[in-house]
């Protein structure tokens, strides 16, 4: 029996972009940032997909853009993708 089977999504949240004004080179404040203000602190599977962008596949099309893991946070995972 699988245990994690009542692990639905809880919570959907939209990636925003905001401008990178810390950055060290005006390549790197050039280029957004996820504001990562709203994602919770807590650990899990996600799901990052477009909403109107198929993305084209070995078979097929999918919105799907990458599925993982979170080993310590939410916010600590998609701070990374800040790097």
């Amino acid at each position: 029996m699988n245990k994690n089977i009542d692990h639905v999504p809880t919570l959907t949240l939209p990636l925003i972009l905001i401008e990178n004004s810390n950055g060290y080179s005006s390549q790197t404040r050039e280029r957004k940032k996820i504001d990562i203000s709203g994602f919770p602190e807590e650990i899990g599977a996600y799901v990052i997909r477009y909403q109107q962008h198929p993305i084209p596949r070995l078979i097929g099309t999918s919105p799907i853009l990458k599925i993982g893991c979170t080993t310590d946070s939410f916010r600590k995972r998609f701070n990374n993708y800040n790097h």
